[in-house]
């Protein structure tokens, strides 16, 4: 069941949180569990519901996952004196009526940006699923999937109003759960006999079209709205919003666009609704208080940590300029230099800290200038942009971009702590009394883009890109642990994904032909232990082609399709389809399948099915127009041997 915050925003109220105040105040001792996926959107958003639970004095439960099995033992643990699962970021792709099996009286809210939602979600009864997207893209009728038949023969989701008056008998047929409706005074034995006869009269061509509609709906992935911003409205509708879980709202969208979760059309579309916001927090502003936050929306440079760092270190870092200098090459240092020595910067300059106190004035003022005149001559127009800056009181500028990076590497580096303990350590940087610790945290970011951008220039320089029949090409990363610093800032499989899209921008930007944009992309990569053990396994990360640009991905689809034909065991250690764990004895198995089920790949199946159903429903309507014409003239014919009758 879908709560649309776009078409009611009173509904993300009302259907949403006042249930979750109303439980906890009824006098009966009612639990929350939240269960928050370990991503940075899911974090803000996270410390945003926290803050409303906190002034609402609503107790709650919270554990951090990482995938489906642990969602299913943490429900398992905490489930038994729960009223309200409140899922972030995870769910909404899973059948969870089916995975979790939640009691009666449990109801399932799921704040999650994956897409497409399961089915069974979408039609279920205990299942909440917040969006802004009331109408589905390409999402399948509710008579696509589940089938309808007469009183005694009925296929229909389990309404918890109607297990009183009958007995129910569940049939599993793939995703779709078929649920036979017995009469208790009819005999159970007869009912599933007739049921039988008449599945195999008009099921069979249904189900064949149901599957194909499962097939087209769900071989995309792709995200909504970030989760943060869907709890900075519901805070303020709640009137209970100010500047600090804006800037949280804001770290959670500039994470998704960073990620390549959303365009950046849809980024600065949402960054330019979001600046009423900014006028109206900042009236509220202290400007004595030294930890005072400010919060503005500028164009500027689209450099990574540029003003923590020098503009020379972030020119060769930041993805969008490596890409077109490349500067671990000879050719590319001098161009980057040649770029520089244009806009009249010295050598010394461009390597000192933007924040040094001995750089030129002049330069810091003017560099904004700068690079805006000579951007288009050196084939980079877009590296200023509209984005978000922010500041304590008089500290150190830093932009919304730069810290979701540093929350990024913050939950993904691998210290001594487990993953939920750095999932901890994040929200208190987000804690504006402990500034320090954001200062550390953009240091971790910078540190973690630097060995990314170090694995891209050795798989670029030993030529480890190579294409596969035409379908896609490949990246092939044999290990991993090239040092300490490697296993630390690597050693999660999440980090595989910014490092697939910095790999993919590199290698197609540089080549000549134009093929290349529109091929999909796999990086292959094998990943070790903090204690340099090796692994059996590998990781796989799918990415959508370059051009024409676009979110939806449909490699997870892909990986499942090959899994299922090879028979090669695979794994997903997180809610993202496109990332992938199989055992290294079965890659070549694996690949092979990918190829054979990449080029049965059928496009136009979706128009197809549209057209069908079309002409379906315009079967159906004529047909009920024949059959009102048959009824009027029914009705017609019996008044007049009612009058005839009465006449006589």
């Amino acid at each position: 069941m879908l709560i649309d915050s776009a078409v009611d925003q009173e509904s993300l109220c009302t259907r949403f949180y006042n249930r979750l105040l109303r439980s906890s105040r009824s006098g009966e001792q009612k639990r929350n569990l939240i269960l928050c996926a370990a991503d940075v959107d899911a974090l803000c958003a996270l410390k945003i519901f926290l803050h409303l639970l906190t002034c609402d004095q609503i107790h709650y439960s919270l554990v951090i996952c990482t995938n489906m099995t642990e969602i299913q033992e943490a429900v398992k643990v905490h489930g038994k004196d729960v009223h309200n699962v409140i899922l972030i970021n995870c769910g909404a792709t899973e059948n969870l009526a089916k995975l979790l099996r939640p009691r009666d009286h449990v109801r399932l809210y799921v704040i999650d940006t994956h897409r497409p939602i399961h089915v069974s979600n979408l039609y279920g009864q205990s299942v909440y699923i917040l969006t802004d997207n009331f109408f589905v893209p390409s999402a399948p009728v509710f008579e696509d999937v589940y089938r309808r038949g007469d009183e005694e023969k009925t296929d229909y989701p389990v309404r918890d109003s109607e297990r009183s008056d009958f007995e129910y008998e569940m049939i599993e047929r793939g995703d779709v759960y078929f649920v036979k409706k017995l009469n208790k005074e009819t005999q159970r034995e007869e009912d599933v006999r007739m049921y039988k006869q008449w599945s195999k009269k008009t099921l069979k061509e249904w189900e064949k079209r149901a599957d194909r509609w499962r097939k087209v709906y769900y071989k995309n992935a792709w995200h909504e709205r970030s989760s943060a911003l869907k709890m900075f409205d519901l805070a303020y509708m709640l009137n209970k919003d100010d500047v600090n879980l804006f800037l949280w709202a804001l770290a959670g969208i500039c994470d998704m666009y960073m990620q390549k979760r959303i365009l950046k059309s849809d980024f600065v579309t949402e960054s330019a609704a979001l600046q009423g916001h900014i006028i109206r927090l900042l009236h509220r502003v202290d400007a004595n208080n030294k930890q005072t936050l400010r919060i503005s929306y500028t164009r500027d440079l689209a450099l990574h940590f540029y003003r923590q760092w020098s503009v020379f270190e972030s020119l060769s870092h930041t993805p969008y300029t490596t890409a077109t200098f490349r500067p671990w090459e000879e050719q590319g240092q001098r161009n980057l230099q040649d770029f520089l020595v244009d806009m009249g910067l010295s050598l010394s300059q461009c390597r000192m800290n933007y924040n040094d106190a001995s750089m030129d004035m002049t330069v810091r003022n003017s560099l904004l200038d700068w690079f805006k005149e000579k951007a288009d001559k050196h084939d980079i127009p877009e590296v200023i942009q509209p984005t978000f800056i922010a500041s304590y009181a008089f500290n150190q500028k830093f932009q919304i971009c730069d810290l979701a990076l540093g929350l990024f590497a913050c939950l993904t580096v691998r210290e001594q702590h487990s993953s939920k303990d750095n999932f901890h350590q994040a929200l208190d940087i987000l804690d504006p009394r402990h500034l320090y610790r954001l200062d550390a945290a953009l240091d971790l970011g910078k540190q973690q883009l630097m060995v990314i951008r170090e694995f891209v220039k050795s798989a670029i320089q030993e030529k480890l890109f190579t294409g596969v029949h035409g379908c896609f090409f490949q990246a092939s990363l044999g290990n991993l642990n090239l040092s300490t610093d490697g296993i630390r800032y690597i050693g999660c499989p999440e980090v595989l994904i910014p490092l697939a899209h910095y790999l993919q921008r590199c290698y197609v930007m540089n080549q000549k032909g134009k093929k290349i944009r529109s091929l999909s992309f796999v990086l292959i990569a094998e990943m070790f232990s903090t204690a340099g053990e090796v692994s059996d396994y590998l990781y796989l990360v799918g990415l959508p082609p370059w051009e024409p640009e676009t979110i939806k991905n449909s490699m997870g689809t892909l990986f499942d399709r090959a899994a299922a034909s090879s028979g090669v065991e695979m794994h997903r250690d997180s809610f993202e389809k496109f990332l992938v764990r199989i055992p290294k004895a079965g890659k070549q198995l694996f690949m092979e399948h990918m190829v054979y089920r990449f080029m049965d790949q059928d496009t136009t199946e979706f128009e197809t099915l549209v057209k069908e159903r079309s002409e379906r429903i315009k079967r159906t309507k004529e047909r009920q127009a024949k059959a009102m014409l048959v009824e009027k003239a029914t009705e017609a014919e019996e008044q007049e041997n009612f009058e005839a009758d009465f006449d006589d």
